[in-house]
């Protein structure tokens, strides 16, 4: 329903969906918030992946002697 209510967002109002599909406002946003914490950013993924490939090491090779 969030999916349909984002994609007429341009040529309905939110209140005016709403009220169609026989929901207050307040109960879309709340759904809202939470499909968009679900949905994963794929930057995020890939940072995600590259730490935990590099067993979350990071930074500039200090192991080098120093003179």
């Amino acid at each position: 329903m969030v999916t349909w209510m984002e994609s007429i967002k341009g040529e309905v109002n939110i209140a005016q969906a709403c009220a169609w599909l026989g929901i207050a406002r307040s109960t879309y946003y709340r759904w809202r918030s939470v499909v968009k914490t679900k949905q994963k950013d794929p930057i995020v993924e890939k940072i995600r992946q590259l730490c935990s490939l590099h067993k979350f090491r990071y930074g500039y090779d200090h192991g080098t002697p120093s003179d």
